[in-house]
């Protein structure tokens, strides 16, 4: 499946918001990550992450990891693609 990014952020945050399982995986931006958090849609990492061995999180632009946090919690830590579910 190939869509625009403005068809991909509205068919993903639409899905989301419904809890339509179309999606296993999907890619954010900073721009979705704290509307997201704030709606409940993503999970804080930072548990996870903290516990992994080798973890730095000073590994990351910190601009880019402010942006793609909520409340100093790691709501997303890596991009992965769009993978529908089938």
């Amino acid at each position: 499946m190939t869509l625009s990014e403005n068809e991909a952020r509205a068919k993903i945050t639409a899905s989301t918001a419904t809890g339509g399982g179309e999606f296993d995986v999907v890619m954010i931006s900073n721009y979705e990550t704290p509307q997201w958090a704030k709606y409940g849609w993503l999970k804080n990492l930072s548990e996870y992450a903290e516990a992994t061995e080798g973890y730095d999180q000073d590994d990351f632009i910190p601009t880019l990891r402010e942006s793609l946090s909520y409340e100093g919690g790691a709501c997303m830590r890596c991009h992965s693609t769009v993978s529908p579910h089938s």
